[in-house]
């Protein structure tokens, strides 16, 4: 008998549900927010953001001032050039700490997620992943990842309330130092959580 014929990749597409779960806790620091989600369904071909990257200029407002605008152009770029798929968009979560989740669509083609949200206020601290692919070998997963702080190194504010202080030429994107603990791991601020449907 011939052997069965093994999958070859993911199906072609997914549904998902992605919800975010906040629980920014820092005494004094006025009206804790994170501001809109934003990001992309995309291929591996390109990379909106990573550690040891640079901020693109759409990034830069995203991390420095929440407006999702810009970036959401530069992924409508990407998808314009057949990197990306789809421009991914979830509403900010008022308070340090809450939640909020939205659905969306994903294909075997660009299987990568990007989705980042801004820690307000801060000088260019966010949240969020970079290039996380879905598919596993021939399987869309399910999982959660910690929220850690990350400096978009466009800002040398110190403080989460500094003045704007133009990091100029900008530094790589790295763990927000305020939130390394003693043992040098990044602390979590909260999760994300993808589960297909």
């Amino acid at each position: 008998p011939q052997p069965e014929p093994q999958p070859e990749g993911c199906e072609a597409s997914a549904t998902y549900r992605v919800e975010v779960d906040m629980n920014w806790t820092t005494p004094g620091v006025p009206n804790r927010h994170w501001s809109p989600l934003i990001g992309a369904t995309h291929t591996s071909a390109i990379d909106f953001w990573s550690v040891g990257g640079f901020s693109t200029d759409g990034f830069e407002v995203m991390a420095e001032t929440g407006a999702p605008g810009p970036l959401r152009g530069e992924v409508e770029d990407a998808i314009a050039n057949g990197t990306a798929a789809s421009v991914l968009a979830g509403s900010g979560i008022p308070t340090g700490n809450g939640s909020t989740s939205f659905e969306f669509e994903i294909s075997a083609d660009a299987p990568e997620v990007t989705l980042v949200s801004m820690m307000a206020p801060s000088p260019d601290w966010f949240v969020g992943l970079g290039g996380v692919s879905l598919c596993q070998g021939d399987t869309w997963i399910s999982g959660t990842a910690q929220m850690q702080v990350f400096d978009a190194g466009t800002d040398s504010g110190t403080s989460f309330t500094s003045p704007n202080a133009d990091t100029n030429p900008a530094d790589a994107i790295g763990f927000e130092p305020l939130f390394v603990g003693n043992d040098g791991q990044p602390t979590s601020v909260g999760t994300m959580t993808f589960t297909r449907l």
